[in-house]
């Protein structure tokens, strides 16, 4: 099937919509049947789409006026429905399978395209290096970052050492000279 003919197919369907003996249900079938030729890859939330329009209110006491908008209303939905499914094969083309591939037409959609990055060999690869290039960048900066606090902390543990001896020998120095001082007193 080539693009017009998926495009002249959906447009009968909305035609059929505003035929006289036009039956909710018989026209669901019949439309999703041909949203699962043209659409083979993404058919089932289109089908699930035109199988959740609703023609008619269950409600007991609804009366004929209600039941005829809401019939509008769901038809209007399957038009617009429908309506968006050509713009989506005018803008991307027809999905075709092949060799249980998924390919379609000029434009691929952008959830084929993860999938296939996904697969890629070599974007697990490039993935893989710049993951370990980051974790050895990291741990780089985070090691001389330490380095440097490390060597602060060293200086001036150094500088308090000294203090602490500098006053250490003051200490023993006075106390040398503190029964000369009781000596001298007396």
């Amino acid at each position: 099937m080539n693009v017009q003919e998926a495009i002249n197919f959906i447009n009968q369907k909305i035609q059929e919509l505003n035929l006289p003996g036009f039956d909710p249900i018989v026209w669901t079938d019949s439309t999703c049947d041909l949203l699962r030729r043209i659409f083979p890859l993404s058919h089932e939330r289109k089908v699930e789409s035109i199988e959740s329009i609703n023609y008619m209110i269950l409600a007991p006491m609804a009366g004929a006026d209600l039941q005829a908008r809401q019939r509008q209303r769901g038809i209007t939905q399957a038009q617009q429905y429908l309506t968006g499914y050509i713009s989506e094969i005018n803008n991307h083309g027809l999905e075709i399978l092949g060799n249980n591939a998924e390919v379609m037409n000029n434009n691929e959609s952008s959830d084929n395209k993860i999938i296939a990055l996904l697969k890629n060999l070599y974007f697990w690869g490039v993935l893989v290096v710049v993951i370990g290039a980051s974790f050895a960048i990291g741990k780089e900066f985070g090691s001389a970052k330490f380095d440097k606090e490390k060597q602060e902390w060293f200086n001036e543990n150094q500088k308090l050492k000294q203090d602490n001896e500098s006053l250490t020998d003051t200490i023993i120095l006075l106390k040398k000279n503190v029964p000369n001082l009781k000596d001298s007193i007396k």
